[in-house]
């Protein structure tokens, strides 16, 4: 940057010679200055064009291309007016009519050219065209000139014509213009080549408004004029020609560089992490190690590794575990490196305690590069998942072997009360034909107390089954609501039985109503009906304080109780522990209550001694992680 800034200043002070040299001479000879002053604006014209042309094959800046073959034209109609200005021996049969026109003629072509020149950085343009389109206008301004078809501009002893002094003022618009269609594609062009362009337009702009001033050929406003096409054109040999041939990447090969920072903001955000190494090999050629070269901002990110802490260091330095890791990584990069061929892979990493998805190439041998993802996020998941699948097939499984006892248990139960009503429909059927009805309406009795049983089991079941199929969202509920709601269901059988219930007060948890409605029936319908024979039965409801997401309830009594080795088997379908005459029922609440219970995430079980009550506990989560 600061030799960039000094090779300016040189060339200021050279510039300065220069014109200062061009005054000198104006001050001895206006004919030599003017000589002059045009060669050395047309020696600029065919820089620009040699440059342009001998880089055809490889420029790709249509803007360039445009102004390139444009400047050469413009060369020529200088070269014609330099050649046919007052006092030079050609052409003077026509006066100074003739280079005032030239000059005209080169202005418009100057300022269109300029104009058009930024549409061209929208397409891939055709030199030859252009230059086609060039020779075909150029020759046909000649044409007209010479043949005194274009308009005058300039009158002996009168001087400019008001075409010719319009035409300065429009070529000015134009130039102007120019300047405003440049500053709409500022970011394609190396910003010091955009300030001398821009300046040079400007300088032109006032080298015209010189020329609309002058009477005589030799007078100070065509000095001037000329004066300033010469620090015009000095801007533009410093922006296109010095530029294009000691900083190539400013003008000419701009969109290459464009493309290489391009490419280094896509290397330096793109969300993978990009790291490239060299691999490290033992006196065998077996890849033993690797040497990082460059890593992404991503890189960094997603390892946790700082760039200044990697490169040029060895992975063996960096993460001293590699060696060890299962995942063999140096041995997976030295093939990638020593035979160019690509592998994508996932891969945990202990040292980082990370998994990573990883795409290993190689462009030159013994080095590669890697595009990788943090994946951790996406293992966990899957982890999770496979983790709920296994418990999910699992629980299905328990579910299946549960079906099938169920389905032996259900099918014993449910033909028990059918044998029953075809045994006694039997005794019936031989009674009628014997022609006696003794016994007839005992038979129908015991007939129609199988019928009920078998009603019993039947809605039972249905109970079972809607435990799940019945379902409803959770929502937070009030226990002792729920209790209330329980109790109030069998008033008249706690009436009956005379029945104390003692209830303490109940949290709220988030579940099903009307289930554990259900489950608080079951345990106080179950605790009325194992009283002791002349005891009233006795109740108590209360939560037992716990520590943690969950509450615990406790249904308590004072029956008969039960032996805790049969534990397991009061929980099962149509399972009783006393003979159905004894106490009655299908031996499902507590299986149902169980069901209930389980699907909320809770567990149901008993304490109790014979003679000495049960307690009956269930814990519920205050709060369901699932629906």
């Amino acid at each position: 940057m600061k030799n960039r800034y000094y090779d300016l200043i040189l060339y200021a002070v050279a510039s300065a010679l220069i014109l200062t040299c061009f005054c000198y001479i104006y001050v001895e000879d206006f004919l030599l200055f003017h000589f002059f002053v045009e060669l050395f604006s047309i020696i600029i014209c065919f820089s620009i064009f040699v440059i342009t042309w001998n880089s055809r094959y490889f420029i790709d800046n249509g803007y360039v291309i445009f102004l390139g073959v444009a400047f050469f034209f413009i060369g020529i109609l200088d070269i014609l007016h330099m050649l046919s200005y007052h006092g030079m021996p050609f052409f003077q049969v026509h006066g100074n009519d003739l280079p005032t026109q030239l000059w005209i003629a080169a202005r418009y072509m100057q300022g269109i050219s300029l104009f058009l020149a930024p549409f061209m950085l929208k397409y891939k343009i055709k030199l030859y065209s252009i230059f086609y389109c060039f020779l075909f206008v150029t020759t046909l301004v000649i044409f007209l000139i010479f043949r005194d078809i274009f308009p005058s501009c300039y009158v002996e002893g009168i001087g400019l014509t008001m075409f010719k002094k319009m035409s300065e003022y429009i070529i000015c618009l134009i130039l102007l213009l120019s300047i405003f269609h440049l500053l709409h594609y500022n970011k394609i062009f190396d910003r010091l080549v955009l300030i001398l362009i821009i300046s040079a337009i400007s300088v032109t702009i006032l080298s015209e408004l010189c020329f609309t001033r002058y009477l005589s050929v030799y007078g100070f406003s065509n000095f001037a004029g000329h004066f300033l096409k010469i620090v015009a054109f000095l801007l533009l040999y410093r922006a296109i020609i010095v530029t294009g041939l000691k900083n190539p990447y400013s003008l000419l090969f701009r969109e290459l560089n464009q493309n290489k920072e391009e490419y280094h903001s896509l290397f330096t955000n793109m969300i993978d992490g990009f790291a490239r190494h060299r691999i490290i090999t033992d006196d065998n050629g077996q890849p033993v190690d690797y040497e990082f070269i460059e890593v992404n901002h991503a890189f960094e990110e997603q390892t946790g590794l700082k760039k200044e802490m990697l490169i040029g260091k060895r992975v063996t330095e960096v993460l001293p575990g590699i060696k060890d890791e299962p995942s063999d990584w140096i041995g997976r990069y030295g093939s990638v490196a020593q035979t160019g061929k690509s592998i994508r892979f996932e891969s945990y990493s202990r040292d980082l305690e990370k998994w990573f998805s990883v795409i290993a190439y190689s462009s030159k041998k013994n080095t590669f590069a890697t595009v990788f993802q943090d994946i951790t996020e996406r293992k966990q998941i899957e982890q999770t998942l496979e983790r709920k699948v296994k418990e999910r097939t699992e629980e299905l499984e328990r579910r299946n072997q549960d079906l099938q006892d169920f389905s032996f248990i259900a099918s014993h139960d449910l033909q028990e009360p059918l044998r029953k009503i075809r045994t006694f429909a039997d005794m019936i059927f031989e009674k009628i034909t014997k022609g006696s009805l003794e016994q007839v309406g005992d038979y129908l009795s015991r007939m129609q107390d199988s019928v009920k049983r078998m009603q019993n089991l039947i809605k039972s079941l249905l109970e079972y089954s809607r435990v799940t199929t019945a379902e409803k969202p959770f929502e937070k509920i009030d226990l002792s609501k729920a209790m209330t709601e329980a109790m109030s269901s069998l008033e008249i059988l706690i009436k009956e039985k005379k029945a104390t219930i003692e209830v303490t007060a109940l949290p709220a948890v988030e579940a099903d109503l009307i289930q554990i409605i259900q489950v608080f029936q079951n345990l106080i319908e179950n605790a009325l009906k194992f009283h002791k024979p002349g005891d009233a039965p006795y109740i108590r409801i209360y939560e037992n304080k716990i520590s943690g997401p969950s509450c615990q309830i406790i249904v308590e009594d004072r029956g008969i109780g039960f032996d805790e080795k049969y534990l397991p088997k009061i929980f099962m379908p149509f399972q009783q522990l006393h003979g159905k005459m004894e106490y009655r029922g299908t031996g499902m609440g507590l299986a149902i209550c169980q069901k209930i219970i389980n699907r909320h995430g809770g567990i149901l079980t008993a304490t109790s001694e014979p003679g000495k009550g049960a307690s009956f506990i269930f814990t519920l989560p205050i709060v369901q992680t699932t629906s």
